[in-house]
């Protein structure tokens, strides 16, 4: 059976439409309990024999690849990162280089070393795969490439646009874990065409920063905290006079108004900004979130926006 035929028999766990408790949930290889082994298409009625081979637990361990790099062509790629057995990259810009852990959550960001970003030449390309390997086993790597080229198509007519069900727009959350100019600084995009009348203004920000790790104060004594969230969107700025601790969330969604939320939900602080949040242009804009103090250099920082037309 092809893992596409998975929906296509029964089975004593829900298979139709993908089961993210068979295959998404990690394996625990310390406490395997049991083996099953489950059959379909057997004749009503009748039988079959099954033969299994014996079933060895093999011990596992991760290797690091350091320095991995990709060569296209002539031009060489070098990510100067120690990648695990399990971990991945993304790199779609140059400022856009991304080390995930095996589960997909983010590691840490940087830059590649290279001048410019490879690019695919017409016709054959020639890649290469190559790393720093370890002393005592093989490197194995698994390599996606993807092109892209010009857009092609056009968008409908505005008439035939549904606008009513496109006034939210949801940014991809962004999770900020330094604050040094790159980590914390992205971008967001204004849509610049809609129909008249509904878009004639700038969209309303929607804003939540969301404290999920906070390791302990580099000052005795002191709990760790974010004092005074600054968000920036090109040249403006504003603060929130709040101080953040772990588990908390900041919310604005009024433009001035906001609230700070304890884990269990709970609000424990809110007040009115002096200004209003600032206003996004059309097309892409500059974003970035830093605070006056961080008391703890071990932060996970989830920022998430919207926009609102």
């Amino acid at each position: 059976m092809t893992p596409g035929g998975l929906a296509d028999y029964v089975w004593p766990y829900r298979a139709g439409g993908g089961s993210h408790a068979i295959y998404r949930n990690a394996v625990d290889c310390k406490h395997i309990s049991e083996v099953n082994v489950l059959l379909n298409e057997i004749p009503a009625g009748g039988q079959v024999d099954v033969l299994l081979s014996p079933i060895h637990s093999l011990p596992s361990r991760k290797v690091e690849l350091s320095n991995p790099r990709l060569q296209v062509g002539d031009n060489t790629i070098t990510f100067p990162v120690c990648l695990q057995s399990g971990q991945y990259i993304e790199l779609e810009q140059l400022d856009d280089c991304v080390l995930y852990d095996e589960r997909g959550e983010l590691i840490r960001r940087f830059r590649p070393q290279v001048d410019a970003a490879p690019r695919l030449v017409e016709g054959r390309n020639s890649l290469r795969f190559d790393c720093e390997p370890p002393q005592d086993a093989s490197a194995r790597a698994e390599v996606t490439v993807v092109s892209l080229g010009t857009s092609f198509g056009t968008r409908r007519d505005a008439g035939q646009i549904g606008w009513k069900y496109l006034n939210r727009q949801y940014d991809v959350p962004r999770i900020v874990t330094r604050i040094d100019g790159a980590d914390n600084v992205w971008s967001i995009v204004r849509r610049a065409d809609g129909p008249k009348g509904r878009q004639d203004g700038p969209p309303r920000i929607e804003l939540e920063i969301k404290v999920e790790q906070l390791g302990p104060s580099e000052v005795e004594g002191e709990v760790p905290q974010l004092t005074t969230p600054v968000l920036t969107i090109g040249e403006a700025s504003v603060g929130f006079p709040v101080k953040l601790l772990a588990g908390q969330r900041l919310l604005c969604r009024a433009q001035s108004h906001w609230r700070v939320l304890s884990a269990d939900g709970e609000e424990v602080a809110s007040g009115e900004l002096s200004e209003s949040l600032p206003t996004l242009v059309p097309g892409a804009n500059r974003i970035a979130i830093g605070f006056e103090k961080v008391s703890s250099s071990d932060f996970r920082v989830v920022v998430k926006t919207a926009e609102v037309y």
